[in-house]
């Protein structure tokens, strides 16, 4: 997995980065299982889907997860809160199964 780094210059932004990357299936279901144990997950679908759906946290990320793998979606936007960071992750479906994942880290 070759991961893209980019800080972004302006004092407002100084503890911005966003990297990019793509992420095959094992990668995803790891990525995944990762946010599964953060504090606050917020889900946003690309598609028209409302942006707050009735199920438990857990749900909206399996729902998140499969609509990735069965490519029902251009994709997801998934925030949430690291151990040192809030990351706001965004998913593109590929044809081959893979996603390509944008990351903007906004350190503490």
């Amino acid at each position: 997995m070759k991961i893209g780094t980019m800080r972004l210059r302006d004092d407002a932004a100084a503890s911005t980065s966003v990297h990019e990357t793509t992420l095959d299936e094992q990668s995803l279901d790891r990525l995944f299982s990762e946010i599964a144990e953060a504090r606050t997950t917020q889900v946003f679908f690309r598609d028209g889907r409302p942006t707050s759906l009735k199920t438990a946290p857990h749900s909206e990320l399996a729902v998140a997860r499969e609509a990735l793998r069965r490519q029902t979606t251009r994709g997801v936007q998934l925030r949430y809160r690291g151990r040192d960071a809030e990351h706001w992750d965004t998913l593109t479906p590929d044809a081959q199964g893979a996603a390509r994942l944008v990351r903007l880290r906004f350190a503490a």
